[in-house]
């Protein structure tokens, strides 16, 4: 794997499943790592550990990355403690089985939050200083809707071109 010694990542929805891999496999590519939660501190705890096993830095970040007030304290928080942050994981996410008839205008409006606005809001809090130094880096997930009802993630590179 390519080394990406001291770069700074934020993973958000850090704490558990495809983020927590994320989060250590980012550290043993080099990075200190901000892991991102919303409710589970202790998880993240236990990632923030297993990072600093492998001698890299963590720091674990209470938000609700759907508000743009937390996601500005977070990323102040994250660039006070790392640095700038070089690479960004737009993980955070819900899903909820339901079928699509059944779904409320309060369930749709918490899935567009959680799922889209969330990586709209988080990206464009550190895509500044990202393209303050030419680089930019980003892996978003991508939901469809299945004829079953269910909510599928799939998880696809972004590269945001930052420069002429």
């Amino acid at each position: 794997m390519e080394t990406l010694l001291g770069k700074i990542a934020l993973v958000t929805g850090g704490s558990r499943g495809i983020g927590s891999a994320s989060c250590v496999t980012l550290a043993r590519a080099g990075c200190d790592v901000a892991v991102n939660f919303r409710t589970n501190a202790a998880e993240a705890q236990k990632v923030c550990a297993e990072i600093r096993g492998l001698e890299r830095s963590a720091i674990a970040v209470q938000a609700d990355v759907s508000k743009t007030d937390e996601v500005e304290r977070m990323v102040a928080e994250v660039t006070e403690t790392l640095g700038t942050v070089d690479i960004l994981v737009n993980n955070a996410g819900i899903t909820r089985p339901q079928k699509i008839e059944d779904i409320t205008e309060n369930d749709w409006d918490e899935l567009i939050d959680a799922n889209l606005k969330s990586a709209f809001l988080v990206t464009q809090a550190v895509l500044p200083a990202m393209r303050t130094r030419r680089c930019a880096s980003s892996t978003c997930r991508q939901w469809r809707h299945r004829p079953e009802g269910w909510w599928d993630r799939t998880t696809r590179p972004l590269k945001l071109a930052c420069w002429d």
